[in-house]
């Protein structure tokens, strides 16, 4: 599931929101923000060269993941 302002982006394709979401796996994160059913989460990741940060969430007991937005983030991983 993805919110619909990510697609008003022409450089946010389909198939980089899958890679990311696919970078995800295996991966250990503790949630960012709890609110209600909803964990948020954020997380920098690399992709064609460039990096992105994406902001998804997981929902209580539901099988999906939810993307927020994802940008390009050029500033350096701390």
């Amino acid at each position: 599931m993805v919110d619909d302002h990510v697609r008003e982006h022409k450089d946010i394709t389909d198939d980089l929101i899958l890679d990311l979401v696919k970078q995800l796996d295996g991966t250990d994160n503790l949630p960012d923000d709890i609110k209600g059913n909803f964990k948020y989460f954020v997380n920098l990741f690399n992709s064609n060269g460039k990096q992105y940060r994406i902001v998804w969430l997981l929902e209580k007991g539901k099988l999906y993941v939810g993307v927020l937005t994802v940008y390009r983030d050029n500033r350096r991983i701390k």
